[in-house]
């Protein structure tokens, strides 16, 4: 998204909202101001949040209050009878007009992005460049990459290549593999990744030779893997660009994490959220493997009748489980 961008409309309808408060039309006055609120709240709620995606609504709305600074710009303003107190149009960016709100290509123009100021208007000191000589003016550059380059970086995009996966895979179960043989892991906060495991749990693997279920906490066994991707990185040039929306929906997609109950309840233990790792130990010439048991879809009923009469209609509806979503049918 082109904060950048989201931050000029926001105060190009506050600036255009002042002029007509000024020039004594109320009721314009309180929609530019509604506009600059929308779009202020919607950056408030991306930047108090920079690790998660943001909502639906809010895009909507950062989406929507360019749009209208677009068209209000567009519009040819009507003048009244009644001479207004400030007659300095507003000057509107050029980039305004014809840039997305999501992708803004590469370009070294120098513009302005604050208002013309009227008589005797106070300069503040960030917009000091802008009404200064065109000659002393900084040159700036924008720095958002072209779409193609965007695409190429998003989750999907990323996580359809199959050198990146399987990286990414690498990664995952040597990690893994040092979470379920130290029960005192942690991540970076110092918070424990597994729940309620015990010693003797462990100890106990190796003996029954079956899968046991470890429970571990989800925030830190997330922020300990993305933290392992971002170590590996350094040493493998196919994660140099793999963020944390891309570990986030590798996790969310990993068939080896069980995250919904056949109920298609989240786990829950303790009050914590918790994904479910089915892991088997074994020992081979002394040295200690891991086996990962994979969750995949099944069908958990309801049993369908054992007895079908000829003639009588027929259904039967299955409900399938899958470990990785909620509700899935057929």
């Amino acid at each position: 998204m082109n904060l950048p961008l989201l931050f000029d409309t926001v105060v190009l309808h506050a600036h255009e909202a002042k002029k007509l408060y000024i020039s004594g039309d109320l009721h314009s006055a309180c929609l530019r101001t509604g506009e600059a609120l929308r779009g202020a709240t919607a950056l408030l709620e991306i930047l108090s949040n920079p690790s998660i995606l943001p909502s639906t609504q809010t895009l909507h709305n950062a989406a929507a209050v360019t749009a209208s600074a677009v068209a209000y710009a567009a519009t040819p303003q009507h003048t009244s009878s009644q001479q207004p107190l400030v007659s300095t149009p507003t000057a509107y960016p050029s980039h305004l007009l014809s840039t997305s709100l999501y992708h803004q290509p590469a370009s070294t123009d120098v513009y302005s992005t604050n208002p013309a100021l009227p008589p005797n208007e106070p300069v503040s000191e960030y917009m000091a460049v802008d009404l200064a000589d065109p000659v002393q003016k900084t040159q700036q550059t924008d720095t958002f990459e072209d779409d193609d380059t965007q695409e190429q970086y998003t989750p999907s995009t990323m996580l359809s290549n199959p050198v990146i996966m399987q990286a990414l895979d690498d990664v995952f179960f040597d990690f893994l593999a040092n979470v379920c043989s130290n029960l005192d892991a942690h991540d970076r906060f110092g918070v424990k990744i597994h729940h309620t495991l015990t010693a003797l749990k462990v100890s106990r693997l190796a003996e029954t030779g079956g899968f046991a279920r470890f429970k571990v906490r989800i925030k830190s066994f997330t922020q300990a893997f993305m933290d392992e991707v971002e170590r590996f990185s350094k040493q493998l040039p196919q994660l140099a660009n793999v963020h944390r929306h891309i570990v986030q929906s590798y996790l969310l997609q990993q068939r080896y994490l069980c995250r919904f109950s056949e109920e298609s309840k989240k786990f829950k233990s303790n009050g914590f959220l918790v994904w479910v790792v089915g892991a088997r130990k074994t020992i081979h010439n002394e040295e200690v493997q891991w086996e990962f048991r994979d969750f995949v879809p099944d069908i958990v009923g309801p049993e369908p009748v054992e007895s079908i009469r000829i003639g009588e209609h027929f259904t039967y509806k299955p409900r399938v489980y899958d470990p990785q979503s909620r509700g899935t049918s057929l």
